[in-house]
């Protein structure tokens, strides 16, 4: 469950940055709400520590942080 929730994350980030709520919205419209908002903002957590994802300001703050793909 875990890879498929980063791959769709990924999938709904790109190059350029995006808000953290932006991402997790995307995410789960695009899931048919099978993830809560939690865990997609844990999943982008992850992905940022594993430096999948680049990001700006708190991540857990989500309307005040943005993220993008790793270059």
């Amino acid at each position: 469950m875990q890879n498929d929730l980063h791959e769709k994350i990924l999938e709904c980030s790109n190059s350029n940055w995006q808000k953290v709520a932006m991402v997790i919205s995307k995410v789960y419209l695009n899931s048919d709400n099978s993830y809560t908002e939690d865990e997609i903002g844990r999943g982008v957590t992850e992905l940022v520590e594993a430096g999948r994802l680049e990001s700006k300001g708190n991540i857990e703050n989500w309307r005040f942080s943005e993220i993008r793909i790793s270059c």
